[in-house]
């Protein structure tokens, strides 16, 4: 029983180990996949909640076209009321209503409204609430492409961050070899070197260390930022190299544009002024009548009180009656429908502004990262000229050392030189790709990448 006891346990903690390393298996997303699961984000989602409210709105204005019905029911005590013999019951007993009761009291009343004309009212409501349907959809799709850029730069900075990591590795495996062949020459009591050059090796080395620090701590600060974003505790990047994307960029003015019916603020601030025009519309409506149909009726019954035979007595007890009239019903209160038409017009003409400085935002936004992405790719180009030849003297300096006729000075300058250079490159490189990502999100396009060049 106890060896049973004791296979049950190993086995147990054995499927534990293996589910647990299963579970911290990295799962590797492409980085079409991180921005189209980061467009899913939380807030994202609670942006489009939003519009879905604001759907609802529209089917409420909607709503105000149909007829309008409200039905009261009610039951009660009912007193004793009598007709006098012989009086055509023009006399009661007793004379006065008293609270007693003597049986049940109940009926229901009912009305229909149906709207005919309303100057504007129910259209200018239907309006307004359509204007902010379309602003709030375009609110939805601006959040979804932001969650889904900053994916696309947490996951460009791992990338990032990873190569620079492993470039250090590399110097730093150079060095050490470096280092090493000069502490035997120094104990060889070679005239050539000396303790500076160790002690320059050496400072250069914790340059290394430190250098290495910063890139895992922002390796790991763009994982935890995109596993937030994508949901997935576990995701990570599918570890290619950092590359530049294939993209032809056009004249800036193309791109302005574009931005200025594309990009998704614009689009919100311009339906915002046609819900805020609406709503401006349905103040001055409201200045006028209403024209409808109204019908309604009546029945009412009380168990203990005599129903007197004349159409004319007001009995409030038992008496059933039905209407129908053509209406016009009109609110009239000056002082106050003034103020909400000026307080309309004054909304009216903050969202214009509104519109105006979103259209220059989005100016300013698209020109930004153009900028960015023009600039970034001529550092890129002069970045990789440059590792050529930093690549080219790291050759050299390496082979000089295989035969002891390079200083210290030259190899750390070498190696700096190249890590500069290099750094330069892959920083220019991401500062690229985020560029055009960015200048999409800008004109409000799609995420999807373009191509890699083969």
């Amino acid at each position: 029983m106890r060896r049973a006891r004791t296979w049950s346990l190993v086995l147990a903690a054995l499927c534990f180990a293996l589910a647990w390393r299963a579970q911290a298996e990295p799962r590797r997303l492409s980085l079409e996949r991180a921005v189209s699961l980061a467009r899913q984000n939380p807030l994202a989602r609670a942006a489009l909640d939003r519009a879905r409210a604001a759907s609802a709105q529209v089917d409420e204005a909607r709503g105000a076209r149909f007829p309008r019905a409200t039905l009261t029911s009610f039951i009660g005590p009912s007193p004793e009321i009598q007709c006098v013999p012989n009086t055509n019951c023009s006399q009661t007993t007793p004379h006065e209503v008293k609270l007693r009761f003597e049986g049940v009291y109940g009926g229901v009343n009912a009305e229909l409204l149906q709207p005919l004309y309303t100057f504007g009212k129910v259209q200018s409501a239907i309006d307004a609430a359509g204007g902010n349907l379309e602003m709030n959809q375009a609110l939805a799709t601006g959040a979804a492409d932001d969650m889904g850029l900053e994916a696309a730069r947490a996951y460009l900075g791992i990338d990032l961050a990873r190569e620079l990591g492993e470039m250090l590795d590399d110097g730093r495996e150079k060095l050490d070899g470096a280092t090493k062949t000069l502490s035997e020459r120094l104990e060889r009591g070679e005239s050539d070197v000396t303790v500076q050059d160790r002690l320059r090796l050496e400072t250069f080395m914790a340059e290394i260390l430190a250098r290495q620090s910063e890139a895992r701590e922002s390796e790991a600060t763009a994982r935890f930022g995109l596993q937030a974003l994508v949901g997935d505790a576990d995701a990570d990047t599918l570890g290619e190299p950092l590359e530049p994307l294939s993209l032809n960029l056009e004249q800036a003015k193309s791109y302005v544009d574009r931005a200025k019916q594309g990009r998704p603020e614009v689009r919100a601030a311009v339906s915002g002024v046609t819900a805020l025009e609406a709503l401006r519309n349905m103040e001055r409506a409201r200045l006028l009548p209403d024209l409808g149909i109204i019908a309604g009726g009546s029945w009412t019954r009380a168990g203990g009180v005599d129903d007197p035979p004349s159409a004319f007595a007001n009995d409030p007890f038992n008496h059933t009656t039905a209407y129908a009239a053509l209406v016009l019903r009109w609110t009239i209160e000056p002082a106050a429908q003034i103020a909400r038409l000026a307080r309309a017009n004054a909304e009216l003409d903050r969202g214009r502004d509104l519109l105006q400085a979103a259209r220059r935002a989005g100016d300013f936004a698209v020109l930004q990262a153009y900028t960015r992405a023009t600039e970034a790719h001529r550092r890129l180009d002069a970045a990789t000229a440059g590792e050529k030849s930093a690549r080219g003297w790291v050759a050299s300096v390496m082979q000089a050392d295989a035969i002891g006729t390079v200083t210290a000075r030259e190899m750390a300058d070498a190696y700096l030189a190249y890590f500069t250079i290099h750094t330069r490159l892959l920083q220019s490189t991401y500062e690229f790709d985020l560029a055009l990502l960015t200048l999409r999100r800008a004109i409000g396009e799609s995420l999807i990448l373009p191509a890699k060049p083969h």
